[in-house]
């Protein structure tokens, strides 16, 4: 769909926009995860642009999406080229979600001044689930054998078996990924795995915001929470990074271990860290957490098939700040070495 407004044009021979879908394996870009879009023209002397998430602008006017258009900067000159050739200009946008319509608008000017916006509306479609991952579908029940409790006076693990259940879906933008819903005891709650396509691990990554709650000024976020060396001490991170590792073997037997990296301080000083509790937390912008629970289950966990619906309490907000509990820290960019702050 293309439609023109401004100088009450609502069509051009000048000017024509184009937004599809293809594929480019060797990018790695698909349906699902990325638009194309071609721009033809005549006489094109200046273009701004911009995609949006069609729903973020609904009811929207053009005064208000316009400030929010970019152009191609030093790149102006060999676009317009392109735009005016007779093959015309092809471009994507990238690392977008699938099954999710977007809007693209270009505002454009010609060579005696006349200006034309064009609109074009196309949906990204939902990734199909790698080989790799779909293994990994379906209902499967969990027992955690371990509980840790933060408290004013410390970190407290105990010994705790409680079996619970989770489902897992195929994430529609990413045919490695996957959605488990009811792994955190708060209801409502979905965790965002990754499946390594080598070796067909589950990654539970941590690192991910679900949403932002506005009496708390938090954001909700899965967290892990590393043990540092032998010292007793540990530590929150925030970034995208896995939690939970589990491996299937050709008969479908699953095991499960934490992820473990070194870390280096600031003289040098290399250590390793564990994973040791992964679940949702509140996070401020200056770092500070809010606890949703009073006990959460941690440590390695069982994992067999099942036919059970995903088992959850309801999210309840009445947060618990813990003042002595160390701010959530970043470990950068994720390499074989984290740096500890």
């Amino acid at each position: 769909e293309v439609t023109g407004e401004v100088t009450g044009l609502t069509n051009v021979d000048w000017f024509t926009q184009e937004l599809y879908t293809a594929i480019s394996e060797e990018d790695g870009l698909y349906p699902s995860n990325s638009l194309f879009f071609t721009w033809k023209g005549t006489g094109v002397k200046s273009v701004e642009f911009g995609l949006f998430e069609t729903a973020s602008i609904e009811g929207a006017d053009l005064s208000q999406i316009r400030p929010n258009l970019q152009d191609f900067g030093a790149d102006t000159d060999a676009v317009l080229a392109e735009i005016n050739s007779e093959e015309g200009a092809t471009y994507v946008f990238e690392e977008l979600t699938g099954m999710t319509s977007y809007t693209m608008y270009a505002i454009v000017t010609n060579e005696v001044g006349l200006e034309y916006v064009a609109v074009s509306e196309c949906k990204t479609e939902a990734a199909e689930t790698s080989e790799a991952a779909q293994k990994w579908l379906g209902a499967w029940e969990l027992t955690s054998h371990e509980t840790i409790t933060y408290a004013e006076e410390g970190i407290v693990f105990g010994e705790k078996e409680e079996t619970f259940n989770v489902n897992i879906s195929g994430d529609v933008s990413d045919p490695n990924a996957v959605l488990v819903e009811g792994f955190s005891a708060l209801e409502g709650s979905v965790a965002y795995g990754l499946v390594d396509t080598e070796t067909g691990d589950l990654m539970l990554m941590s690192g991910l915001t679900i949403g932002y709650d506005e009496q708390y000024q938090a954001y909700y976020m899965w967290l892990t929470y590393f043990m540092i060396g032998d010292t007793g001490q540990g530590q929150f991170f925030s970034d995208f990074i896995p939690a939970y590792i589990f491996s299937m073997d050709e008969d479908g037997k699953v095991s499960c271990e934490m992820f473990v990296a070194e870390a280096k301080y600031e003289d040098g000083t290399a250590v390793e860290i564990t994973a040791t509790h992964f679940d949702i937390f509140g996070v401020t912008e200056a770092g500070q957490l809010y606890f949703f629970q009073d006990e959460y289950r941690c440590g390695a966990m069982d994992m067999v098939k099942s036919e059970a619906a995903p088992t959850a309490k309801r999210f309840v907000k009445g947060a618990k700040r813990q003042i002595a509990t160390p701010v959530v820290k970043s470990m950068g960019e994720l390499t074989s070495v984290v740096y500890l702050q």
